[in-house]
Order: C-alpha cells, then structure tokens, then sequence
C-alpha cells in the first residue's frame, strides 16, 4: 500500500472504536486471553533451561548480604536490578529451580502482553490483537521474559508508562501522569535504562504540547508538570545508586565495548529481527533500511494520531539517530534498545490496523505479513530452545563424566563464574586453573569462548618452549541474546608432547 493511498482513504481511528458492539468487545477479550495465555506458556515452556552468565552474576553479587534488602545499598554494579536481586536472594535459598528463579520475568512478560493491547487498542481493535500477537511471540520479549534479570519488568513498566502518558496529554486533568510516575518509579528498581525511556516519553510530551500550539516556554511549562511526580518517583532509586557508591566507594560496570558504527548498526538490525520474526540471515544495511522505511511509512499515515508519529520519529528515529552521533560505549548490545523494540510491536501493530481498515487486498497483505513475522518468531524460538542441548552445561558434564576434572580456560573470570555455579551441585568440583599457571595444574582440559564456534583450530598449543596440545572435543553453543558458544578441547595424550618426547 502507498502512503498516499493510507492517507486518502483510512477513516479516524475513532470511528473504529465506536462501531464496537458487545459482541466484538467480548470477542476481542477472549482473543486477547487467549494471547495472553498461549505466550505465558511459551515463556514457562522455554523458562527451563539453564541460566546464564548475567544470571548467575547476578546471585554471586548477593553473597556480602546478610539481608535480601541490602541489595539496594549494598551492591553497586549495573548488574543490580534492585527487585530482581532481592527476589533471587529470597528464592535461591530454597530453591535452585531456573522456573522459580525466573518467575517473575515470566509473569511480567505475560503481562506486557495485555499491556500492549491496550495500547494497541487505542487506534483500533485490530490494532490491538495485532499488538498482543507480537508482543506474545516476540523473540526478542520472549527471550528476556526467561531470564532471571529486569528487562522483563523494564518493559513492562514503559508500556504502563507510556499508556498512561497519552491518557494524560489527552485529559490534563486526569490522575494519569501519577501513573506514570509509579510506572517510571518502579520500573527503575527494575532496570535503571527505564531512565532513558522515561527521558524519551518527556521528549515526546515536551513535542507534543508544541503540537498543540503551545509556545515553546508553554510547553515546557507543561511538561515540566506532567513529570513532577515522576521526577520524584525515581528519586529512591537514584538514591540507592548513591547509597551503593558511598558504601561500597565505587560503582562498577560489567563491561564496556568502545564504539562502533557496525556492531551498534547490528545491534539495531538485531533488534528488528529478533522483535519482528526476520530469519537472523537478513543483512544489517537490510534490517536498517526496513526499520527506516516503516517508520516513514508510519508517519505517513494521517489517521494515526498525531501524538503517536511523534512518539515514533523520536524513539525510533531519533534515539538511535542520537546513539550514533554520541557514539557511547556499548552500543553493540540490543537490550539497550528495549524501548525501540516496544515501539517496533506498537507501529507494526498500528500499520496492521491501518490496512485492516481498509479491506482488500490491503488487509490481506495485512494478515500475510503479520503471519509471517509470527512464523518468523516461532523460528527463532525453536531454534532457541534447541540450542539448549548442547549449552554450557554439557561441556562441564562432559568434563565430569571423564574423571579428569582439571581445566584451563582463555577466558578465566565469565567461564569461572559458569563452573563455580555447576560445582555448586556437582562434586568432587571441576577446578579450573589460569592460563598462566597450565604446567604446574597439568590441566585435562580447555575451554575456549570464541564469538565464532565453527572458526578456531583443531588443535590448541599451551606453551611456546614445551607445548602441552589440546585436540577438540566438542563444540556447545547456546543460541540467542544471551548466548555463550564454547570449544571444548582435550589434552592429547602426553607421551606426544614435545616435552614428553625429548
């Protein structure tokens, strides 16, 4: 469909919403449950598994505690997602259970689902089923719907937020904005990137009241009492943070990749595929060029609300715009772009009501591109849950189950942390000794991380003037956001070292 057709012939989103009958309302909510449900059991389903290396940081930062509230002082790394931390010290003290661990996750992940909906909601019912589909079979939200972290409540809580923050430029008066002020406020004990999209959303009101015919000193006026309250309320987390560097002395981070103009591209083409179910073959410039072409699409349409394009030109236009402008550190990692991914769903969504609207052949087109990006999703999830059989974990049961339990690693800190989470459970331990230290530990055992599995050697030398060689064993890779990809390798036998053989 063209824009200037959309724009000709689509009737006002209101029109859609007072055609409604009881019937179709009731229709439309058993729809939405059904959605709801289907995409709260995929998430239980692929919630089993084993956890990953952020997971497990995140109960090895617990270990100072004496109390589960401490983690809001106590622990100051961008790792501390201050209620998930206090739900894992609770309940890894009874159980070790990944469904358990994750719960949470899962249950605020199902609920963005209806969330989505009503946002979708807002332009059309179609547009609202639309958004619910997405959002339930979402790789992307899937994916961090089962891990044990605050990506799951992140995204709940700016959906809130942004709900509330249209009821509120809608009706001034209401008691909307306080909505999202507890939205923004809880959300930051969640993630503290909810920061970055509540700064979004104020962008967005700051333009809309502008819009509106506002001076521009008016609308500032405006929007500076629109987020009062949600100034305030995410005052205690920033006061947690300042608590944990004044305790502590310190603020760590994780982690930080410098800039890169290709892998922050990838990242964005990440996360258009892995939100919207394209094959993980598709080109970055592709993805890009997609992701640009929908939103100017979007804006096109002049039966969309006006308050919406704005909402899409800045956080899905401007923000990345932004990023590789100020070219800040990891900007390669597609979970910092959570609230495009939102926007992605809701602007897919709001197209698809669009062409509903307008029957035909647009609508069929509609339905066939919708069914595809689902199909899309349901590949990726497959493959996803597959991947879990030759995860981390085997490489360590293979260890074991060798009687050799000595191993060296090429990444010491990220692979130790994944072997003292295994030997948790497991004994006698596997012991992994440094890289540096390889002859007096005699290890059995390699462990390599690469980014690319299919791409190191055979063969492995530890050493220059006495080589020990390492011959692989085996490959596991876990596939997705979080994914680790580990070589294994097994010391040839020693009579055919060098130092055995002089």
């Amino acid at each position: 469909m063209t824009a200037d057709t959309l724009r000709r012939e689509a009737p006002a989103a209101t029109l859609d919403r007072t055609s409604t009958t009881p019937t179709r309302i009731g229709a439309f909510v058993a729809t939405l449950l059904a959605f709801a449900t289907i995409g709260f059991a995929v998430r239980l389903l692929l919630a089993a598994g084993p956890l990953w290396r952020d997971e497990i940081w995140s109960i090895d930062n617990l270990a100072p505690l004496t109390h589960s509230w401490q983690a809001f002082w106590r622990i100051s790394h961008d790792n501390n997602h201050f209620l998930n931390s206090i739900w894992l010290d609770w309940a890894i003290a009874f159980s070790t259970n990944p469904i358990v661990l994750r719960a949470p996750s899962i249950l605020m992940g199902a609920a963005t689902i209806v969330v989505m909906a009503k946002l979708g909601r807002r332009s059309s019912l179609p547009a609202a089923l639309a958004a619910a589909a997405l959002t339930a079979f979402s790789y992307f939200f899937v994916n961090y719907s089962v891990e044990a972290r605050g990506y799951a409540g992140e995204a709940l809580t700016l959906a809130i937020a942004f709900d509330a923050l249209e009821r509120a430029l809608d009706e001034p008066r209401s008691n909307a904005r306080y909505v999202l002020a507890a939205a923004a406020g809880v959300g930051m004990f969640w993630h503290l990137a909810t920061l970055a999209g509540v700064a979004l959303f104020a962008l967005v009101a700051l333009a809309a009241q502008r819009r509106r015919g506002d001076s521009w000193a008016a609308a500032v006026k405006k929007t500076e009492r629109l987020f009062a309250p949600t100034a305030i309320a995410i005052l205690p987390a920033l006061g947690c943070v300042m608590a944990g560097i004044i305790i502590t002395g310190r603020f760590s981070v994780g982690g930080l990749n410098p800039f890169s103009l290709a892998t922050a591209l990838d990242a964005l083409a990440t996360v258009l595929r892995d939100t919207l179910g394209l094959p993980p073959e598709t080109p970055t410039l592709l993805a890009v060029s997609l992701w640009l072409a929908m939103v100017g699409l979007a804006l096109a349409v002049r039966s969309l609300s006006k308050d919406r394009r704005l909402a899409y030109a800045i956080i899905l236009i401007a923000a990345p715009l932004a990023v590789l402008v100020l070219r800040p550190g990891n900007a390669d990692f597609p979970r910092y772009y959570l609230v495009c991914a939102l926007f992605l769903i809701l602007m897919a969504a709001d197209l698809f009501g669009v062409a509903w609207r307008l029957g035909g052949w647009r609508r069929l087109a509609a339905a066939v591109i919708l069914c595809a990006a689902l199909v899309g999703d349901a590949a990726l999830l497959t493959r996803y849950q597959a991947s879990k059989a030759t995860a981390w974990p085997q490489a360590l049961e293979a260890i074991e189950d060798s009687g050799d339990r000595v191993v060296a690693s090429s990444f010491d800190e990220g692979i130790g942390r994944l072997i003292a989470y295994f030997n948790r459970d497991h004994s006698p331990p596997i012991v992994l000794t440094p890289l540096g230290q390889f002859r007096q530990a005699q290890p059995r055992w390699l462990i390599v991380e690469t980014s690319d599995i299919d791409s190191e050697p055979r063969s492995l030398e530890l050493g220059s003037a006495c080589p020990m060689r390492f011959d692989f064993a085996g490959a596991y890779e876990s596939w997705g956001l979080s994914a680790i990809r580990w070589r294994l390798y097994r010391r040839a036998d020693p009579s055919m070292n060098s130092c055995q053989t002089r």
